[in-house]
């Protein structure tokens, strides 16, 4: 399979992932402003073509797939034209600005009958994978409760590398975009249930942000803390901060027979799995580093698992993340 990488920040990662999938080549990168830096990653990678011009890559026929790795604001106008050209489309998440734009992404690739994903990579650990099968196996019962935080500190200096990170216009939001979304997705996964949000409060740790010398006013949230309910009234509580002292990913479910906790590195996918059954020894098992690669599930020899997530994902994923911003800007 051909693909074009669109942006060249992650896109970086999502090449090296690529290119790790048997049969699967990456024959141009396209940027928007940065070409030494695009030309100096497709050199590291060995891809053919740099290109300013992601439109007329992705209708040019050269390629069978598209991975647009840019700011939200643009995700709309690259994936349809992606889906237009009967390309399989993959999106970083989040996977649009908001709600309209994801379920209007949703809409038009199942209308189309084209594929279309986003990069949930943490759908692609071995320690979430093993939580998810235990919840299958009925280990856990009935969940009653759940729990997720991300801690990370990429953004934990006033100086920040993406400007476009702390506006609305591009981002749609801050941590809840950048990390939130990601956990979010993970409740859904890991419980097989819906969610609504009940409420939401959210920080901006430094009102100005500079970069490059020039001083910008931060319209997004840097911590969050969202509660949320299912159906059947499980609570639910999804913490995320960008400005932590450390780096760390949680997720714990505690049900009617059983809990399980994961303590995750997010720079290598190594961590900790804590297992609590309610009639036995609790025990530990240890994961080694992992470099959650997403595209061996979307790409998959044999087709993509169940649990490969799809635009449809995305888009519920979204629903939630825009819940979430409603309450932190009424109560802000």
């Amino acid at each position: 399979m051909r693909f074009a990488v669109v942006g060249t920040g992650f896109g970086e990662q999502h090449i090296g992932w690529l290119l790790d999938v048997p049969g699967v080549t990456v024959e141009a990168l396209c940027y928007r402003s940065d070409h030494s830096r695009a030309t100096r990653i497709a050199n590291r990678f060995s891809v053919p073509a740099v290109e300013s011009d992601p439109l007329s890559v992705i209708r040019s026929g050269r390629v069978d797939a598209v991975s647009v790795v840019t700011p939200p604001e643009t995700h709309e106008k690259y994936l349809t034209a992606a889906l237009d050209a009967g390309l399989t489309a993959v999106s970083d998440k989040p996977l649009a600005r908001n709600s309209d734009e994801a379920d209007r992404l949703t809409r038009y690739s199942q209308e189309r009958g084209t594929p279309g994903y986003v990069t949930f990579q943490w759908r692609a650990n071995p320690a979430l994978r093993e939580v998810d099968r235990l919840r299958r196996s009925g280990f856990l019962g009935r969940v009653l409760q759940a729990e997720f935080a991300f801690h990370h500190d990429f953004l934990g200096e006033p100086e920040t590398p993406w400007p476009w990170r702390h506006t609305r216009q591009a981002a749609g939001a801050g941590t809840l975009a950048d990390q939130s979304v990601h956990l979010l997705d993970l409740l859904r996964w890991l419980t097989d249930d819906e969610w609504t949000v009940t409420s939401a409060r959210s920080s901006v740790a430094f009102a100005q942000r500079s970069h490059q010398g020039s001083t910008l006013t931060a319209e997004t949230e840097d911590l969050a803390d969202v509660q949320l309910t299912s159906a059947s009234g499980t609570p639910a509580r999804v913490f995320t901060s960008r400005v932590s002292a450390h780096r760390q990913l949680r997720a714990e479910l505690h049900g009617t027979e059983g809990s399980v906790l994961a303590v995750l590195d997010p720079d290598d996918g190594s961590g900790l799995l804590h297992l609590n059954p309610r009639r036995a020894e609790s025990r530990v098992r240890e994961f080694p580093a992992d470099e959650m690669n997403i595209y061996r599930l979307l790409l998959a020899a044999d087709g993509p698992p169940p649990e490969a997530p799809t635009f449809a994902d995305g888009a519920r994923a979204q629903s939630l993340l825009d819940e979430a911003v409603r309450h932190t800007r009424k109560t802000a």
